[in-house]
């Protein structure tokens, strides 16, 4: 994918306060890719509980797992576990199962949610943030978005920016502010294509060193000067 951006001062900025503006191009050109995601979805078949079979819910979904796909060893999200319990009876013990590299569940839900796979790709660049969502399913762009990167204000530079993130305070506005919006661009993606940001299950983000370090809330303050080292 490639984006590009023109830029020019008109007096006005509609992201902010420094008078820019932007002609934004996010669509690329789709290139045929071997469609091998880290997030997969399984229909399983969990046994239920009787007073003979006093197993967890964890233990049976897991082994439901290992029957159905062979994988060994389960983990099971925080939050997926809260809820576990509920869904395996809500969904008569015939869930749809989503995981993550083969062996991390990272949603239990109906069986209608099947096909409902997607990811977000993110280029955290240093004047604009652009979004891509995916359907995981099938490999295509399902919708696009894009803005000034919000950390423009603190400079339109690398430089600027590690400049101004001298402290743990500076370090943090300048992550919240990036984070922030590619949040809304998440949100702005999810609306275009008609879904629920709840089905987006993977995220994954590029950038520019600077970028990494400010988007992960680590001081760049060691790129700013000689060897020019990375945290």
């Amino acid at each position: 994918m490639s984006s590009e951006a023109t830029w020019k001062c008109n007096g006005s900025d509609p992201a902010g306060e420094h008078g820019w503006e932007t002609a934004d191009q996010v669509e690329g050109v789709e290139v045929k890719v071997t469609l091998n995601p880290a997030v997969t979805e399984h229909m399983v078949e969990v046994e239920a509980p009787t007073l003979k079979d006093l197993r967890a819910d964890y233990t049976r979904l897991a082994d439901a797992l290992k029957e159905t796909i062979g994988i060994e060893r389960v983990a099971v999200d925080h939050y997926v576990m809260r809820l576990l319990p509920s869904s395996l009876r809500l969904y008569s013990w015939k869930p749809r199962v989503v995981l993550w590299s083969g062996g991390k569940v990272l949603d239990v839900t109906s069986r209608e949610n099947l096909g409902k796979l997607y990811g977000i790709a993110v280029d955290i660049g240093t004047t604009k943030l652009a979004t891509y969502l995916l359907n995981l399913s099938d490999g295509t762009t399902t919708a696009s978005a894009s803005m000034v990167n919000p950390q423009i204000q603190w400079g339109e530079d690398v430089i600027s920016r590690i400049s101004y993130a001298r402290g743990i305070k500076e370090t943090r506005q300048l992550q919240k502010v990036v984070v922030s919006g590619i949040n809304q661009l998440i949100h702005e993606c999810c609306l275009k294509a008609g879904i629920d940001p709840r089905y987006v299950y993977e995220i994954v983000a590029v950038g520019n060193t600077a970028m990494h370090h400010l988007f992960l809330g680590i001081n760049p303050k060691s790129l700013g000067f000689t060897p020019y080292t990375p945290v």
